[in-house]
């Protein structure tokens, strides 16, 4: 038996054909397209990334722009600085205490 390929049963047209010479070089720079953006990451002011190797404790980057390898390394987001806050104030109570009064003197109105 002879080896054939598959150019010999199938007629490819001449723009199909020099464009398969190329198709090497766009899936390369297709790869270094997703390489690059998943590479990079963000980490806020108020928060660090915690980086682990294949679930094993890496490093600890600090806020903003870094470099991670993908498929290889994730980056999980701590806040360490966040200020959660409840505020009481007494203007709260004071609008229910008026709005109260201001019932029970219509209530007595009438």
């Amino acid at each position: 038996m002879t080896d054939q390929n598959i150019s010999d049963f199938i007629k490819i047209p001449p723009e199909f054909q020099e464009l398969r010479g190329k198709v090497k070089y766009i899936v390369v720079i297709a790869i270094a397209i997703v390489f690059s953006y998943s590479s990079f990451f963000t980490v806020e002011t108020e928060e660090v990334g915690v980086v682990t190797t294949f679930g094993k404790f890496n490093r600890v980057v600090n806020p903003g722009l870094n470099f991670r390898w993908p498929l290889v390394e994730r980056v999980q987001f701590v806040a360490v600085e966040r200020q959660q806050k409840i505020e009481f104030g007494f203007v709260i109570f004071l609008r229910c205490v008026s709005w109260s009064i201001k019932t029970t003197l219509k209530n007595k109105n009438i």
